[in-house]
C-alpha cells in the first residue's frame, strides 16, 4: 500500500490506534482505475484513497446512479452483512486511486484486534447510513416509484428478550403515548432506540408533502439508527402507533463502550450494522424496481 498514506488519515478511520490501524494496513493492496472503468469489488472491500466512484444499481433500462464515494469512502460492505445484497456497478468517475482488502482477510483483522474491529465498523455503519441516504433520496425523485415497505415485507431487524437485555445495560428506558411523536424528520437527533413494548410507525413526506408509511416496527425493533451513527438530520418521523417503552441509547456509546466491555460494542456494532444493510438492501431493490 502507498507508504505515504495511512488508514488513521483518512476521517472514517481517524480513531483508529496507530496499532490498529498496522493491523488492517497489512492487508491492503493498491488499485487504481481510470475514468469510465468499471472496478469488480466481488468478495473485497474498497477503501477511495484519491479520485471519485459512481454507485449504480441495474434496472430495467438502464442501471440508475444512487451515489458518489469519495477519498476515505468505502464499497463492499454492503455484501460483508447482508448474504445477499443487490449488485451494484462501481464506476470511476474521474481517475481514482483505491485500497482493497479480501473479505476473509478483514475477518482475520477483526479477530486479531476487536477494539479495531468495533471502530471499522463504525466506519462501515457511517458508509452504510451515507448509501441509505443517497438512495432514499434517489427512490424521492422517481415519481413512478413510491416506497411501500410494510410490517410484513420489511422489519429490518429484531432482537429477542435476551439481546434486548443486553442492550438495557448501555441504556435508558423511555415511555410515550399513542400518538407522540418521537422525533420528526429533518430533527436533530443523536439517539438509538430499541422498542421493548408497543410499536412504531416510521413515515417520510411523499413528492406530495404528504407522509408515507416506510415501515411499522414492533418489540425487538431498531430505529433511529442512522442520526446515531451519521450525526445528520433524521431522515424520517417516528410516531408511536400504542403505547411505547424503548431503550434510548445517545450518541457516543458505542464509542464508550470499547473502553469498558469491547464485546458488547463488537455486537452491537455488528447488529446495527446488518440493520443498515438490510435496509439500503431493499431500499436499492425498490430503486431498481
Amino acid at each position: 500500500m502507498d507508504s505515504s498514506r495511512t488508514l488513521k488519515s483518512l476521517d472514517l478511520f481517524e480513531e483508529l490506534t496507530s496499532t490498529e490501524a498496522s493491523v488492517f494496513e497489512r492487508e491492503l493492496s493498491e488499485g487504481n482505475a481510470a475514468a469510465g472503468d468499471v472496478i469488480g469489488v466481488e468478495g473485497s472491500l474498497l477503501v477511495v484513497t484519491q479520485g471519485e466512484l459512481f454507485l449504480a444499481v441495474e434496472a430495467a433500462k438502464e442501471p440508475i446512479r444512487f451515489a458518489a464515494v469519495r477519498e476515505g469512502g468505502l464499497v463492499g460492505e454492503l455484501a460483508f452483512f447482508d448474504p445477499d445484497p443487490i449488485p451494484l456497478h462501481v464506476i470511476a468517475a474521474v481517475a481514482t486511486k483505491y485500497w482493497s482488502i479480501d473479505r476473509r482477510a478483514l475477518k482475520r483483522c477483526f479477530q486479531y484486534s476487536r477494539s479495531g474491529a468495533v471502530k471499522v465498523m463504525i466506519g462501515f455503519a457511517r458508509s452504510l447510513s451515507h448509501k441509505i441516504r443517497c438512495a432514499n433520496d434517489e427512490l424521492q425523485k422517481k415519481t413512478q416509484i413510491r416506497p411501500s415497505f410494510t410490517e410484513a415485507s420489511f422489519r429490518p431487524s429484531q432482537l429477542d428478550e435476551n439481546d434486548i437485555q443486553r442492550v438495557v445495560n448501555l441504556a435508558a428506558s423511555r415511555r410515550y403515548n399513542k400518538g407522540d411523536v418521537v422525533f420528526r424528520e429533518g430533527d436533530v437527533g443523536r439517539e438509538l432506540f430499541v422498542i421493548r413494548e408497543g410499536g412504531v410507525e416510521i413515515s417520510r413526506r411523499g413528492l406530495s408533502n404528504a407522509p408515507i408509511t416506510l415501515a411499522r416496527l414492533g418489540k425487538g425493533d431498531f430505529f433511529g439508527e442512522m442520526a446515531f451513527v451519521d450525526e445528520k438530520p433524521r431522515s424520517a418521523t417516528a410516531t408511536a402507533a400504542d403505547a411505547l417503552q424503548v431503550c434510548v441509547l445517545p450518541s457516543g456509546t458505542l464509542e464508550k463502550a470499547v473502553e469498558w466491555n469491547v464485546g458488547m460494542a463488537l455486537y452491537l456494532t455488528g447488529v446495527i450494522c446488518k440493520i443498515m444493510a438490510r435496509r439500503l438492501n431493499a431500499t436499492l431493490k425498490k430503486l431498481a424496481g
